[in-house]
């Protein structure tokens, strides 16, 4: 499900994974409204903690495919 998320947040305008995924964890840039309507709408992330525009996201086994395209159609909807 990370590289599904990887390659997904590769596509989208905006956004850059910082390395590429090597397990579960994936470390991008966020455009800050994109994090601001992530965050809204419930989805639950570590973000500027490294510096301003740095998220993390975990992938995890219960994860589906429809769960990270649900995501990244939200990162679309939020980086307009």
């Amino acid at each position: 499900m990370a590289t599904r998320l990887g390659d997904g947040l590769k596509s989208i305008p905006g956004t850059g994974l910082l390395a590429t995924p090597q397990a579960n964890i994936l470390f991008c840039r966020l455009p800050q409204q994109a994090t601001e309507g992530l965050l809204a709408e419930g989805y639950v992330f570590y973000h500027d903690r490294w510096e301003p525009g740095i998220v993390r996201l975990v992938t995890a086994f219960s994860h589906s495919a429809d769960d990270i395209d649900q995501l990244l159609d939200a990162v679309r909807r939020h980086t307009r």
